[in-house]
């Protein structure tokens, strides 16, 4: 049980913007740096998917530079532990210490993040009925995924899960 409950958090963590593997910092012409990731070109603006703001186009005048956003901006893109999964879910005592530990803890968010180049990893993600279900709070539909037993079965997620245990 306690394996699932960290799978899960895994993936309401993995289902949140600021871990797409493509995150980064923009820096606009007067200085200003937005962070988010660069989703394509469309009539000369950037389109660009961010955290707070949604998607947003920037004309490419407009754009300085666009660079890699290290693993400190990425984290602080992060959500919080109350907001990065549903309230329905997060009822229970033992759900928020674990979520709470594992999200206070940089060297695993660094191994969370790592999760995401992983390619079951990426196919799984890639899928937005399996992030809908994520984001809803459908353990439920989740526990009788497939999906979730590939993942569960999933060498790197297997080991961050032991690491995590461990602490």
């Amino acid at each position: 049980m306690k394996k699932t409950i960290l799978l899960l958090i895994l993936l309401f963590i993995l289902s949140t913007p600021a871990f797409a593997a493509d995150s980064k910092v923009i820096t606009l012409q007067d200085g200003s740096k937005i962070k988010g990731n660069v989703i394509g070109m469309d009539n000369g603006s950037y389109v660009v998917e961010t955290p707070s703001m949604g998607q947003v186009h920037i004309p490419d005048n407009n754009v300085a530079s666009i660079t890699a956003a290290s693993s400190a901006e990425i984290q602080e893109q992060a959500p919080s532990a109350q907001d990065s999964v549903p309230s329905n879910i997060t009822a229970t005592p033992e759900f928020k210490s674990m979520q709470a530990q594992m999200m206070s803890n940089p060297e695993v968010m660094g191994d969370i993040q790592k999760l995401i180049q992983d390619p079951d990893v990426m196919a799984v993600m890639a899928d937005p009925s399996f992030i809908a279900a994520i984001q809803s709070g459908n353990t439920a539909s989740l526990q009788s995924d497939p999906r979730l037993k590939r993942l569960s079965d999933n060498p790197n997620v297997q080991a961050l899960i032991q690491k995590i245990k461990s602490q």
